[in-house]
């Protein structure tokens, strides 16, 4: 919410119109705009008529999206802040979202980290003393989850169906991190 502040601050302009004109159209997004479905959380229905609360979005949690928009912006962060030939965030930039900031402010502490630290918008799993990390994750609101590996040059998407629990919902990307991260390092490791 902060830097959504600071960016319609510096920008001049809403923060749906700013991401309209920097990153969406760019990346020629098809349907990814911000909202605020915790705003009513019982109209939510996990389908875009049903967003409200664009005129004050929760930029930390309020995106929806189809899987060819979220694709797209995986890809644009694996690839240094590029969607095809448009540059939408320098690459000095994307890389730095990578970066471990949380952990000074006490993030791996929060229980809510499972022991992560934090970059801008990614949480950043430990990695061994010494060693870089290459892993990303960002967990959705109502069980999405999505990650890139920077190291293999992948990001996987994964969403849950249940959307009337929203403990549940938090619980499933949790549980999927960990057991799927191997299966596609496995894949990734050894193309056919």
């Amino acid at each position: 919410q902060l830097a959504g502040a600071v960016a319609e601050t510096v920008g001049g302009d809403s923060w749906a119109n700013l991401f309209a004109q920097y990153i969406a159209g760019p990346c020629e997004l098809e349907v990814f705009e911000y909202g605020n479905m915790f705003a009513n959380p019982l109209a939510w229905t996990g389908f875009t008529d049903s967003l409200v609360g664009q005129e004050n979005p929760n930029i930390e949690g309020g995106g929806i999206s189809n899987l060819d928009d979220v694709a797209t912006l995986l890809r644009m962060h694996l690839n240094d802040g590029r969607c095809g030939n448009n540059k939408v965030l320098s690459e000095e930039l994307a890389q730095r979202m990578r970066i471990d900031i949380g952990t000074a402010l006490g993030s791996r502490e929060w229980i809510g980290s499972s022991g992560r630290g934090y970059g801008m918008g990614w949480w950043i799993p430990p990695v061994p003393d010494g060693e870089t990390p290459g892993l990303f994750q960002d967990g959705g609101a109502y069980g999405s989850v999505s990650w890139i590996d920077t190291a293999r040059g992948y990001g996987v998407f994964v969403a849950l169906s249940k959307y009337d629990d929203i403990i549940a919902a938090r619980r499933g990307p949790a549980r999927i991190v960990p057991e799927f991260t191997p299966v596609m390092n496995t894949i990734m490791d050894n193309p056919l």
